[in-house]
């Protein structure tokens, strides 16, 4: 009986680390994370941008520019942002 009380909870945790909220739960969550990336670029706040990017791509500005991402963000000239058309997850 011990077994099937523990196994719920431990089902419910793994589900959450796996991030089973559903594809539509991380394509807002992602459309959310670009739309926030944009938003920090047109406010030239290079924090936030920092912040928004994702570790590895933060890790590849930094690495590529041989500066930090705050320095290094400002001068990358990315072109102005379109309407999100597609996510994939």
């Amino acid at each position: 009986m011990r077994g099937t009380k523990l196994g719920v909870p431990v089902a419910l945790l793994c589900c959450a680390l796996a991030g089973c909220g559903g594809v539509q739960a991380r394509e807002d969550a992602a459309s959310r994370a670009a739309n926030r990336f944009e938003a920090s670029l047109r406010a030239a706040d290079v924090v936030r941008g920092c912040a928004a990017l994702a570790p590895g791509t933060l890790d590849g500005l930094e690495q590529s520019a041989e500066l930090p991402c705050a320095r290094a963000l400002p001068d990358v000239k990315l072109p102005p942002a379109t309407p999100v058309r597609h996510i994939d997850v």
